[in-house]
């Protein structure tokens, strides 16, 4: 990964800019590779998102992996979606109720993009095909409540960390959170 500079992707642009990151990001890996590999097509804003940001956390929270950052990271977020669909298949079991929804890689199933300490992020392809149109879902992740937002991640993401987006399924206090993006390199 190498990081070049001046943002200059609509919407994208502003998250950074709220965020402090003054990055851009040449990954090393296309997303057409990605896509077939990991048999998803992610939305445009998804990936215009991650040709701005590395892998890494904003808001002293929300954690990112870019899966076209490098081999590495793309075996990372293979993994994390794993873990995700074991980890949620087993509570939907348990508690079908909680947990009424299928999940990546069932047909249609919620595909997990990030994760803070309290929530998990997803999209939702059974809305359609056209990953542009798919809302984020998000869940508190003892299940107590499910959310959904009609929009970008892009969107999702700034009214997130910026504190305008309530809903009792994200009972975090982003308002009070930092707003910065801190590149990271998990394992």
């Amino acid at each position: 990964m190498s990081l070049a500079g001046v943002v200059n992707v609509p919407r994208v642009d502003e998250l950074a800019s709220f965020l402090g990151w003054p990055g851009k990001v040449v990954p090393e890996l296309s997303w057409k590779d990605v896509e077939e590999l990991l048999g998803i097509n992610f939305p445009k804003a998804y990936k215009e998102m991650l040709d701005v940001f590395p892998s890494g956390e904003m808001a002293d929270g929300i954690r990112l992996v870019s899966p076209v950052e490098d081999a590495e990271t793309l075996e990372l977020f293979r993994a994390r979606i794993e873990i995700s669909y074991e980890y949620f298949t087993s509570a939907r079991e348990m508690l079908p109720d909680r947990f009424p929804h299928k999940f990546h890689p069932e047909l249609d199933g919620l595909i997990a993009w990030a994760i803070d300490d309290d929530h998990t992020y997803f999209w939702d392809p059974s809305r359609g095909p056209d990953p542009d149109g798919w809302p984020v879902v998000f869940l508190e992740n003892t299940g107590p409540g499910w959310g959904s937002y009609e929009g970008s991640v892009v969107d999702f993401l700034l009214e997130v960390v910026s504190g305008t987006l309530l809903d009792e399924a994200l009972y975090s206090d982003w308002a009070d959170a930092e707003k910065t993006f801190h590149p990271v390199r998990f394992r």
